[in-house]
C-alpha cells in the first residue's frame, strides 16, 4: 500500500537523519550530551512544526488544489536545498552561546526537508482517510514508529559503522528524493477533501479537557524521555550511544500503544504503572546504587517503558474519530515539543542541579492519580499514595542535591558546585568542586594546609612523579585544563612569581581585595626588590580599603 509505504520511508529517515547530523556536529560542540538534548528539542520542535503544517493543509486547503500545488512545490524546494551536510561556517569559535548556535545550524541544514518529513504521518494519514473511507487510519502510526525504530537502532550498527559521513548524508539524500517523488504523487492521486464549512462531522469535536489531557500525556512522556536520558548519561556514566536505549524503548511504547489490538489495558496494568514510578522514584534518590551502571539500566530503562506506555497507551485510548486526527496529532507533537522545551532549555536556565527526574516522576504519577481514580477504590487509593511517595522523594532528592553546597551553576555541559566540609578554621575545613557527581579538585582551608596536594595531583599521582624526576634542575611547567590549582602547589620560590601578581591584579578588579593581597604578597616576595613588578605587587600587598569595602571584601 502507496501510503503505508510512504509513511514508512519518511519515518524513517526522519529519524535516520537526527543521529547522522547529530554525529556530524557533536565534535564542534565539545561531545557534551546537551548536544543531543538541544537536537532533540530542534527534532520535536520541527516535529510539531509539521503536524501544524498537516493540520492547516487539511482544514484549511484540502478543498482545493491549493493543498497538492503547496505540498509539491515545498518538495521541490527540499530537493534544492540538498544535501543536508553543515558547511564549515557552522563551525563554532568558542564564545558562541551553544543552544542557539546548535538549533539555527540544524534549522539551515536540515530545516525544510525535517519539516516535511514530519509532516508526513498526519498529512498521509488525512489522505487515506479520504481515500479509504471505514478504515482505521491510527495503525498507520504504529507503523511510522516501527519504521522510526528501525532507523534509530540501524544507524549505529548498519549504517555508522559502514559508511563514512559523506556517503551517509549522500545516500540519505537519495533516499529523500525517492520519498519526495511519491509524496508527490499521492499528492495529486488523492480526493479532494471537504472545507470545515462543509464538512458533517459524525462525531463532535474534542473539549477543552481532551486537548488538555492529549498535552499532559505527551508531555510527561517526552520529558520523562530526556530527564531519564539526562540521569544515565551525565549523573551516572557516559557511556557512547547510551542515549539509544532511552530514545528506543519511548517509541517501541508508541508502537505497541497504536498498533490497533488493544495492549494496553489499565485494568491490568495499573499496579506494574504505579509499581514502576514508586521504584524509580527510590532509584533516584538512593546511594548505595548511585554509580552502578547496571543497576541504574535494569531499573529505569523498563521504568521508562512502562511509564511511557501509560502515557501513550491513555492517548490511543482517547483519540478522537478519523475526522479529527490532526488536531490530536498536532496536540501530542505540541506536548511532546513542551516536554523537550521544559528539560533542555528551561531546566538548564531556571534549575541549579538536575531536578527534572523527579518532576517527571511527579507528572506521571499525577496523570495516574487522575485516570486511575475511574477504576475503583483500590487503584485510586494506591495511586494517590504513589502520587505522594513520589513528591516526597522528588523534595528529597532537590535538598539533598544542595546538601553542603556553597556555589551552584547549571549550564551547557552540566552542572558545577562548590561544596564545603569540616568547620571554618580548623584543619579539616575544605571544599571540594563537583562537576556532576565527578570531583574534579579540592583544597583545604587552613592556612597551614592550603598549598597541600591533593586529589589527582598528589605527589604519587603521574604529574607528582613527572615533575619529581626533573626536581635536579628548575623546570619551567605550562599547565593547562582540569587541576592548574593544585599543580601550582608545585612551584618554588621564584618561579610564578608573575602568576600571581597576575592573579592579584585579577582578584583586585573583581574586588576580591583579600585573595588580591595574598597573592601579590607572594609575588613580591619572589620577585626582585625594586623592579617593575615588585613595586606593583607591593602597591596591591600594601593596600587599606575603607572598613565598609574591607568587610565586603572579606
Amino acid at each position: 500500500m502507496i501510503h503505508a509505504a510512504t509513511i514508512f520511508l519518511s519515518s524513517f529517515l526522519l529519524f535516520l537523519v537526527q543521529p547522522l547530523i547529530a554525529r556530524l556536529i557533536l565534535p564542534w560542540f565539545g561531545g557534551s550530551a546537551a548536544v543531543w538534548t538541544t537536537c532533540m528539542l530542534f527534532f520535536q520542535v520541527m516535529l510539531l512544526a509539521g503536524y501544524g503544517y498537516a493540520h492547516f493543509l487539511t482544514r484549511r486547503l484540502a478543498a482545493t488544489s491549493l493543498e497538492r500545488v503547496v505540498h509539491t512545490v515545498l518538495l521541490l524546494i527540499a530537493l534544492a536545498l540538498l544535501p543536508i551536510a553543515p558547511g564549515e561556517a557552522w563551525k563554532p569559535m568558542g564564545e558562541e552561546e551553544p543552544i542557539s548556535r546548535i538549533l539555527l545550524l540544524l534549522l539551515a541544514t536540515v530545516g525544510l526537508p525535517y519539516f516535511l518529513l514530519a509532516a508526513t504521518s498526519p498529512l498521509l494519514q488525512a489522505w487515506f482517510v479520504r481515500s479509504r473511507a471505514g478504515e482505521d487510519p491510527y495503525r498507520l502510526f504504529a507503523v511510522s514508529n516501527l519504521a522510526s525504530l528501525l532507523a534509530l537502532v540501524g544507524y549505529p550498527f548498519l549504517v555508522e559503522p559502514y559508511l563514512t559521513a559523506r556517503e551517509q548524508v549522500t545516500l540519505w539524500s537519495w533516499l529523500f528524493a525517492a520519498f519526495a517523488v511519491l509524496c508527490a504523487a499521492l499528492a495529486w492521486r488523492t480526493p479532494r477533501g471537504a472545507s470545515d464549512a462543509q464538512a458533517t462531522h459524525r462525531s463532535p469535536p474534542p473539549s477543552r479537557g481532551d486537548y488538555a489531557l492529549w498535552l499532559g500525556l505527551a508531555a510527561a512522556g517526552s520529558a520523562l524521555l530526556l530527564a531519564v536520558t539526562n540521569h544515565l548519561t551525565q549523573n551516572v556514566a557516559s557511556v557512547p550511544l547510551l542515549w539509544l536505549a532511552p530514545l528506543t524503548l519511548y517509541l517501541l511504547t508508541f508502537i505497541v500503544a497504536f498498533e490497533g489490538r488493544e495492549w494496553y489495558r489499565p485494568k491490568l496494568l495499573w499496579a506494574p504503572i504505579l509499581g514502576a514510578l514508586g521504584v524509580m522514584a527510590w532509584m533516584a534518590v538512593d546511594q548505595d546504587h548511585r554509580f552502578d551502571l547496571a543497576i541504574q539500566l535494569a531499573i529505569f530503562l523498563p521504568g521508562l517503558f512502562i511509564a511511557c506506555f501509560f502515557c501513550h497507551g491513555e492517548l490511543y485510548r482517547s483519540r478522537p474519530a478519523p475526522e479529527h486526527l490532526t488536531a490530536f496529532y498536532l496536540t501530542v507533537s505540541a506536548g511532546g515539543a513542551l516536554g523537550g522545551l521544559a528539560v533542555a532549555v528551561i531546566a538548564p536556565l531556571v534549575f541549579n542541579g538536575y531536578y527534572e527526574l523527579g518532576v517527571g516522576l511527579v507528572a506521571v504519577a499525577l496523570l495516574g492519580a487522575l485516570r486511575f481514580k475511574a477504576l475503583g477504590l483500590a487503584p485510586g487509593l494506591l495511586a494517590g499514595a504513589v502520587l505522594l511517595g513520589v513528591t516526597a522523594g522528588a523534595a528529597y532528592d532537590g535538598f539533598r542535591q544542595q546538601e553542603d553546597v556553597l556555589v551552584a551553576k547549571r549550564g551547557f555541559y552540566g552542572v558545577l558546585r562548590v561544596k564545603e566540609y569540616g568547620t571554618p578554621g580548623e584543619e579539616n575545613h575544605l571544599r571540594r568542586l563537583v562537576h556532576g557527581t565527578i570531583m574534579h579538585g579540592e583544597q583545604y582551608m587552613h592556612d597551614t594546609q592550603r598549598r597541600m596536594l591533593t586529589t589527582y595531583y598528589q605527589e604519587t599521582a603521574g604529574i607528582g612523579l613527572a615533575i619529581a624526576s626533573k626536581q635536579d634542575h628548575p623546570v619551567r611547567v605550562g599547565v593547562i585544563g582540569l587541576g592548574t590549582g593544585t599543580i601550582a602547589a608545585y612551584g618554588r620560590k621564584g618561579d610564578y612569581a608573575q602568576a600571581d601578581l597576575a592573579s592579584a591584579q585579577a582578584a583586585f578588579a573583581r574586588g576580591d581585595i583579600r585573595t588580591a593581597r595574598q597573592l601579590a604578597a607572594r609575588a613580591k616576595d619572589r620577585l626582585p626588590v625594586g623592579s617593575p613588578g615588585w613595586v606593583k605587587a607591593d602597591d596591591i600587598a600594601s593596600y587599606r580599603p575603607p572598613a565598609a569595602a574591607q568587610r565586603g571584601g572579606r
